[in-house]
């Protein structure tokens, strides 16, 4: 990532068991919200991690939704200025962030 990118993982606890869930909600983690959150030049780049063959919950779907909805413009079908992906390898990481144009040496449009 470029140096002035804001990157964060948002779920640092380990597992996924119904303790592990219970202490992320106390902490006040929203279900659903996706694993990684990059900020550059404006444009934020949410990222669910999933292995291959991994499929999103219902709980991530509607996050998803609610993440798009709100860099919506009022009353438009586009965004402004943020995008939701899943990825399922580094490989897909690497491209997204470069389709972002959230790599170092480029610049976000």
């Amino acid at each position: 990532l470029p140096s002035d990118a804001f990157f964060t993982a948002i779920n640092p606890l380990p597992g996924s068991s119904a303790k592990a869930g219970a202490q992320a909600k106390a902490l006040g983690l929203a279900a659903g919200v996706l694993d990684l959150l990059i900020i550059h030049h404006g444009h934020s780049l949410w990222i669910e991690l999933k292995a291959p063959g991994g499929s999103l919950s219902d709980a991530q779907k509607a996050m998803h939704r609610r993440l798009i909805a709100a860099h919506r413009y009022k009353n438009e079908s586009y965004t402004s200025s943020g995008s939701v992906v899943v990825c399922k390898s580094i490989d897909e990481v690497v491209r997204a962030l470069e389709s972002h144009r959230m790599t170092k040496g480029r610049v976000a449009a």
